[in-house]
């Protein structure tokens, strides 16, 4: 059982500290942090006790195995969003992926911090429906039905929610180049800010040259049926094709853009050939 030496901790404390200990594990370090702020939220001393556990097991204190070894992957789950949220009677969010890393699923359809092998786009035939998220222990690629969720009557409805009672995709972004090599993004109507932080439209968590919020981002408008990409507010440079970006610039199929490290190629779901009605 994985414990630090010396240090005593509750049953229940040590096994929720664990569970995230383990997923971390799995992850390369520039990507830990942003997994921690997900799986953390708040709690600073679960957060301390999680790094504590990461640098005795860099420091080869620690012993093989967890506790968490026993559970499978939905009673994990089910633990984690008990603790997340011990006041809320509705169900939680929070996902185990097959490879012990926990996120939102109201954020993501599959794990942000798996990499994904390929995207494969046929621009002749729409989507009809958004990806279900996978649920825990289902094989990968295969959709599972969900219940769609009411509007929040306080919340900003975007042009296509209001119409269709989602937010469909319109294109995605397929890093080519970068730390998250192999990852794609989901582009939807209107302006998808990009940046670091897990709030973001686009959260590329891997490339710490990214700035955390608002570094650039993709706009696509239902009237025009159109792609924009703009600079954001940061400090940090974008490039497209090359080019600075400076002013807002269209963008075509295929398109390269460049943030930090990472290049992104734009890949349009709605364009000449279709458009969502």
């Amino acid at each position: 059982m994985a414990r630090i030496e010396g240090e005593q901790l509750s049953p229940e404390r040590f096994q929720k500290a664990d569970a995230i200990f383990q997923g971390a594990l799995k992850l390369p370090e520039v990507q830990r942090r942003a997994y921690l702020d997900n799986a953390c939220g708040a709690d600073a001393d679960l957060r301390r006790e999680v790094e504590s556990l990461l640098k005795a097991d860099a420091q080869g204190g620690l012993m093989d195995g967890s506790a968490f070894d026993a559970f499978n992957t939905a009673q994990i789950a089910d633990a984690v969003n008990d603790w997340n949220n011990p006041s809320k009677p509705e169900k939680a969010t929070m996902q185990r992926c097959k490879e012990g890393h926990f996120y939102d699923e109201t954020q993501h359809t599959v794990c942000p911090y798996c990499p994904i092998a390929g995207l494969v786009v046929d621009k002749t035939v729409p989507v009809a429906r958004e990806a279900s998220p996978r649920a825990p222990g289902s094989a990968a690629g295969q959709d599972q039905p969900t219940t769609p969720k009411p509007f929040d009557e306080g919340a900003t409805q975007g042009h296509y929610k209001a119409k269709l009672g989602i937010e469909p995709v319109v294109g995605w972004l397929v890093c080519v180049k970068g730390p998250d090599r192999g990852r794609d993004y989901r582009i939807r109507s209107q302006r998808n800010f990009i940046g670091r932080d897990p709030r973001m439209d686009i959260c590329i968590a891997g490339d710490n040259q990214i700035s955390r919020e608002n570094h650039a981002a993709v706009t696509y408008d239902p009237r025009s049926n159109t792609f924009r990409f703009t600079l954001g507010d940061s400090r940090s440079l974008a490039y497209l094709n090359s080019v600075l970006v400076e002013q807002p610039m269209p963008l075509k199929p295929y398109d390269l853009i460049e943030l930090g490290e990472t290049h992104l190629r734009f890949v349009p779901f709605c364009g000449e050939s279709f458009q969502w009605e």
